[in-house]
């Protein structure tokens, strides 16, 4: 496998010499297999490292470099950046955890749309060059898990960009980040998973209508209680993690694409919530489970609820 750099043929020669030099060091500590460097006059530097290791040299970038074979090894260029890139040094950077503005409503100045982004810490250092379909939902996930890193950035909007023209405005970021910096962005090291793999967060228990030792309840009356204090209510069969049928699944897979706050009470949990199934049924004049609530009101079951998605009905409401 071997990565690529190829200068700007106007510096002089000196500087090519010492920019290979200086890039041939980064490039070791990118990886333990060994680096060669080509004759000194020559400014293109490879780093040819060993097959089994050749997933690690992707720099941890979302879309991934384009690789060409070359025998048994592979060659990943940074040379292919885009031209007439803006630098991203002359990019505005923006604050996210300034206390003047709240995040969200300094990543509603962020178009969601395909683009690069780099990531700033505390200290105004770049902490990982990112590329995305949707730029302000991925600094939107950056804020999320490692909020302790995401204090600024800068972005570049790619409107209808292509994947070679989002991976060369990337190279274009990344070999300015290292011709400044020396290096590569810490979050953008061989083997560095955390910028691009979402940390799992622990699935948001059901309503329990009851604590499963109360033999005396009214289940209309809890059930009226969970839609009135709730403004998004869907009574399943199974839990979210769990559905025991294909309708709740469904019905759970569009609440999640909303990404929006909700409530599940699992009908068929006859320990904490007994009869609720068929209370549930009476209460809002409908025959089958799932049903879903919004503000206190009955919105419908599987079939409605899949169709008012479709039409776009129903994300106005949620939102």
């Amino acid at each position: 496998m071997a990565c690529s750099i190829n200068h700007p043929t106007t510096w002089t020669e000196s500087a090519s010499k010492r920019h290979a030099v200086e890039s041939a060091r980064v490039l070791r500590k990118m990886h333990p297999c060994s680096a060669v460097l080509h004759r000194p006059s020559d400014t293109r530097v490879e780093l040819t490292v060993a097959r089994a290791a050749r997933q690690n040299l992707r720099l941890a970038s979302p879309i991934g470099m384009r690789a060409v074979r070359k025998g048994r090894s592979r060659v990943f260029s940074l040379s292919a950046a885009a031209d007439g890139v803006e630098q991203l040094s002359a990019r505005p950077l923006l604050s996210l955890q300034d206390t003047a503005v709240l995040p969200e409503d300094a990543i509603k100045q962020i178009q969601d749309v395909p683009g690069v982004y780099a990531v700033y810490d505390e200290k105004e250092t770049v902490q990982y060059l990112g590329i995305s379909r949707k730029v302000a939902s991925s600094v939107v996930a950056h804020l999320e898990d490692l909020p302790e890193l995401t204090f600024a950035l800068r972005t570049l909007a790619l409107p209808g960009g292509n994947k070679a023209e989002l991976q060369g405005a990337w190279k274009a970021w990344m070999q300015e980040c290292i011709s400044t910096t020396g290096r590569v962005p810490p979050g953008n090291e061989p083997g560095e998973r955390q910028w691009i793999t979402r940390k799992k967060k622990p699935a948001k228990p059901e309503i329990e209508l009851t604590d499963g030792t109360d033999s005396q309840h009214d289940m209309d009356a809890l059930l009226k209680e969970a839609v009135a204090n709730h403004p998004i209510v869907l009574f399943i069969k199974g839990s979210r993690t769990n559905p025991e049928c294909s309708f709740s699944y469904n019905i759970l897979q569009i609440f999640e694409e909303y990404k929006v706050d909700y409530e599940t009470v699992n009908v068929m949990d006859e320990r904490h919530n007994p009869g609720a199934r068929e209370v549930l049924k009476t209460l809002s004049d409908w025959p089958t489970i799932p049903q879903v609530y919004m503000n206190g009101e009955f919105m419908g079951g599987a079939e409605i609820i899949e169709e008012m998605h479709k039409k776009g009905e129903l994300k106005p409401m949620i939102r």
